[in-house]
């Protein structure tokens, strides 16, 4: 379960704008941002049912690009790789960001931007469990989190993956006996 209680409510499998949303600071703002928490505890032997992983690790990412970007019209976020690198074996993990969740929308494309107006651009969000989507093993980990779509990689993140620490066994209650 992610340590930072509000990514335990991200919409997962969604591509809504939620509060762990990132938003980038400045409005000429262009490409791919994340955030995550920075860490995870699991159970291990226990899996989520819901996400079909060992253990939901939120991610949520904001992309803001130019209308046709890349020629992809609005089928950014289809085209958007996700890459998980584990610092200590160096092996890494990519997917395809819609490649779980299913594509955000139908298959039409935007309108055409007649260049008198200027410059339009397309924003979208999206939320995934990255144990899921890479289908990253049950272990203790410590991954670098990136995005990609063409030649824009996004922020870095580092997430930290650990066990959950065993549960205390119950303190023996004994009785105490007072004076007679």
């Amino acid at each position: 379960m992610p340590t930072e209680p509000d990514f335990a409510a991200v919409p997962m499998g969604s591509f809504v704008r939620c509060r762990q949303s990132p938003d980038p600071e400045d409005s000429d703002f262009r490409g791919l941002l994340l955030a995550a928490p920075t860490r995870v505890t699991f159970n291990p032997g226990r899996r989520d049912p819901m996400q079909d992983s060992f253990e939901a690790i939120p991610v949520c990412g904001t992309y803001v690009f130019d209308v046709n970007h890349l020629g992809l019209q609005d089928q950014l976020v289809e085209h958007t790789v996700l890459v998980a690198v584990e610092a200590r074996t160096m092996a890494v993990y990519t997917s395809a960001v819609a490649e779980v969740t299913g594509p955000p929308r139908g298959s039409g494309s935007l309108f055409d931007v007649p260049e008198s107006i200027g410059p339009a651009w397309i924003t979208g969000h999206f939320n995934v469990d990255l144990a899921a989507l890479l289908d990253l093993p049950p272990a203790e980990a410590d991954y670098h989190v990136y995005a990609v779509l063409g030649e824009h990689a996004s922020n870095a993140l580092h997430i930290e993956v650990r066990r959950e620490p065993p549960a205390s066994p119950p303190r023996e209650r004994r009785a105490v006996r007072g004076p007679k």
